[in-house]
């Protein structure tokens, strides 16, 4: 669980920072990667669904400040 944390808040991080839906994305990636490799495939199942919601989260945030400052 507090793998899944650190996931929220890298991801909120990045999102408030301006960082792209891809540099997201592949975080996002590396930290599934790595969560497979220790044996936390069934953690990262049932938690897939809050991790989407994240990003899409920090996507419409991100954009919205693109579209605010443009």
């Amino acid at each position: 669980m507090v793998e899944f944390l650190v996931l929220l808040a890298v991801l909120v991080g990045m999102g408030l920072a301006g960082f792209t839906l891809l540099a997201m994305l592949i975080v996002t990636g590396l930290f599934v990667l790595f969560g497979i490799l220790s044996g936390m495939l069934a953690l990262i199942v049932k938690l897939a669904p809050w991790i989407l919601l994240v990003l899409l989260a920090c996507w419409l945030l991100g954009r919205q400040r693109r579209v605010r400052y443009h």
